[in-house]
């Protein structure tokens, strides 16, 4: 961001709702309320340049893109699926991918380390009837789940949880994620995952850049392009830029 900042484009960086607020949780990867967190932020920019103190001098173009990595990506992507309907004032013009997470399925498949967020969040917005931690996670993780969802910050949770299905699942949870039949034994869950799968459900006129590294763990290559090959079967115009060596992280 200050990267484009530097260039001269008007830049903002939006926290996500709940961050301030220690009575309610963060909503992770869940896409309406992110759509509408970082549209709103845009619009913000609009309206208050709309008539802008005499010592701003920045004015915005008719054009807005959004640059986001990782969670940020599922941010992005749900924002340009509800911007037609929730915002359609503001002129989006792309979204730039660093790698970014859309698929919630897939990530609690590829990087079981995240799931406990996403399990305490959904449970939250969506209900325990939809998922709850015992269904998920083997005993040995549910005496303090709460807790340590709470106190693990992000950096923490890769040596705090595993990465290794088998250490964090049921087996049948872990068996119906391996082998793509949530839906059949999760049917409720299921629904919940498809309608957050970020990207895929509007603004297919708007144009997505994805920059990836194949050294890229936590969002593989793999899931990436397959990614970016259903947005191309939706007629979305996609650039895909590989990045050699690169990591997650980098």
């Amino acid at each position: 961001s200050l990267s484009y900042a530097s260039q001269g484009f008007i830049t903002v960086l939006p926290d996500g709702m709940s961050y301030d607020d220690q009575d309610r949780p963060h909503e992770y990867f869940i896409g309406e309320l992110e759509a509408h967190t970082l549209l709103d932020s845009a619009r913000a920019v609009y309206n208050f340049l709309a008539l802008p103190p005499a010592s701003v001098r920045a004015r915005p173009q008719q054009a807005l893109f959004f640059a986001v990595y990782s969670n940020g990506g599922h941010t992005a992507f749900a924002a340009k699926d509800f911007a037609a309907d929730y915002a359609p004032e503001l002129p989006l013009r792309g979204v730039i991918s660093h790698g970014a997470t859309t698929n919630v399925e897939t990530l609690m498949r590829e990087s079981p380390i995240f799931t406990p967020y996403l399990i305490y969040a959904y449970r939250h917005f969506f209900g325990a009837d939809v998922i709850e931690p015992a269904t998920v996670f083997l005993d040995s993780w549910l005496t303090n789940f709460d807790q340590d969802v709470l106190t693990n910050c992000v950096d923490n949770i890769f040596v705090y949880y595993s990465n290794d299905p088998q250490a964090m699942y049921r087996p049948a949870f872990r068996t119906a994620l391996l082998n793509g039949t949530v839906g059949d034994s999760y049917p409720l869950f299921k629904a919940v995952l498809d309608a957050n799968y970020a990207g895929t459900l509007g603004g297919f006129e708007i144009p997505v850049a994805f920059f990836q590294g194949t050294a890229d763990y936590i969002i593989t290559p793999t899931s990436q392009q397959q990614f970016a090959a259903l947005l191309c079967e939706q007629a979305q115009p996609v650039t895909y830029v590989t990045l050699p060596a690169v990591q997650h992280a980098n």
